[in-house]
């Protein structure tokens, strides 16, 4: 229905942006506190995409542990003509003391070239469907590893203990957007093959950790006249209660045009 392989909707997240000019956070200090992904039209495998950020908006607040600085980063994804593939928005959160610590200049990185499902028509929804709770496998530590390489983002927090103890959590934890990612298996059990993702928004509420298993839901909060558009709202708990990640999606629907 598409034309052709589309990327996965957090594909984006993983492109290298440019590094904002002089402003430079130590890694080990970084907190990935909220995401939005919006997109024009899907990303398709195979194109030549150019990548922007820009900082727009920065802030503090104090917490427990001191002076917190907020920013807030928009990226975006072009195509070789300029017009916008998708946008995302980022919330990360470090402490002052670690922000005002600026160390050697980051120079701005190139450009990456993009690299990389048709099947049975999609179920009807009506608003107020709850759809049915799905409960993935335990996280492992190899999983978290392994997203880091996807993602690019060696944080010392997802990858040693002392590192993520040092800020107050109990061991490593999981990338914001690798629990992200995960709820595309849950909407692929609730919409089968046929559908993306136009518009996710979402919060973290808690870490993701080795051992924990989410448990997903959601509820249908809309659906467009000519059915091919819904939305959504989801949530996603660990196995001990405490809720991991909240927030809403649009999807389009793919349905093939009738023959004849």
């Amino acid at each position: 229905p598409y034309g052709g392989i589309i990327a996965p909707p957090t594909y984006s997240f993983t492109l290298r942006y440019p590094e904002i000019p002089h402003i430079w956070i130590a890694p080990k200090g970084r907190i990935h506190a909220g995401q939005s992904i919006s997109y024009r039209r899907p990303l398709y495998a195979g194109e030549t995409v150019f990548c922007g950020q820009t900082l727009a908006n920065a802030y503090e607040k104090q917490g427990k542990q001191g002076w917190m600085v907020f920013l807030e980063h928009e990226r975006t994804v072009y195509d070789r003509a300029g017009a916008v593939i998708c946008v995302n928005k980022m919330t990360t959160i470090t402490k002052e003391s670690l922000f005002l610590a600026r160390g050697q200049q980051q120079t701005p990185l190139p450009p990456e070239e993009a690299s990389v499902p048709a099947p049975s028509a999609p179920r009807a929804f009506a608003v107020g469907d709850v759809l049915p709770p799905v409960t993935l496998p335990p996280v492992i530590r190899l999983d978290i590893i392994k997203y880091a390489g996807a993602a690019w983002d060696y944080n010392a927090i997802h990858l040693f203990d002392a590192d993520a103890q040092k800020l107050g959590f109990p061991s490593v934890i999981a990338h914001g957007m690798f629990s992200v990612a995960l709820q595309g298996k849950v909407l692929r059990v609730w919409l089968g093959k046929c559908y993306s993702v136009t518009q996710i928004n979402v919060r973290f509420r808690a870490p993701l950790l080795p051992g924990d298993s989410l448990t997903c839901s959601g509820k249908v909060t809309g659906v467009s006249e000519d059915r091919k558009q819904i939305q959504l709202t989801l949530q996603a708990s660990n196995n001990h209660g405490a809720e991991v990640i909240s927030g809403e999606a649009t999807m389009e629907l793919a349905v093939r045009a009738p023959s004849g």
